[in-house]
């Protein structure tokens, strides 16, 4: 982000400062819930003993998908609740270091670069669960052909969730795995 937006030497004259801070929020809110739902999709896979195993993409997708969407309304809500009746300086100053912060920074290229390729993904793997037959709904039933396009919209949202994650993961090896912690002087 620190490359698109303005970046000023001082928190005091930092533009933009409410999109910045409400873009991140929303960002964390996506990935926070798109990890809780990766977590319940296979837990609920487990607990259904009779699940077969053709459903088990398209419930981690599914949950994923919803967990994002989930977590981005609740930050929608929680930061409106956490910055109510603070000065415009802390909103400049919030957003300033965020811009400032290398690390947060990389991770936020990482993981919407991640979110990117999960998202270009997502047709291609709702594509191949309703070729094996994981969403089949039948003509008649209008109410399962609306279920199946929901589900398709979730698993798309699943696809970006879990590239997010994906791309966290790759900034993690990258930085921590391959260039020790350490940042190039």
């Amino acid at each position: 982000m620190n490359r698109i937006i303005p970046h000023p030497a001082y928190a005091e004259e930092q533009p933009l400062h409410h999109t910045i801070l409400t873009t991140h929020v929303l960002h964390r809110g996506f990935q926070a819930g798109s990890i809780i739902g990766g977590v319940i999709g296979p837990m609920t896979y487990v607990l259904r003993r009779s699940a077969t195993r053709s459903v088990f993409v398209p419930l981690v997708l599914q949950t994923t998908g919803v967990g994002a969407v989930l977590g981005t309304a609740s930050m929608a809500l929680a930061l409106p609740l956490r910055m109510w009746g603070r000065e415009e300086i802390e909103w400049r100053d919030r957003s300033w270091r965020l811009l400032e912060n290398r690390g947060q920074n990389e991770v936020d290229r990482w993981s919407v670069a991640g979110a990117l390729v999960g998202g270009l993904m997502a047709p291609w793997v709702v594509a191949q669960q309703r070729w094996r037959g994981a969403m089949r709904a039948t003509a008649a039933a209008t109410a399962a052909t609306k279920l199946s396009r929901v589900a398709r919209w979730r698993m798309g949202l699943g696809c970006s969730g879990l590239g997010s994650m994906v791309g966290v993961l790759g900034y993690m090896g990258w930085r921590y795995g391959v260039r020790g912690g350490k940042w190039p002087e």
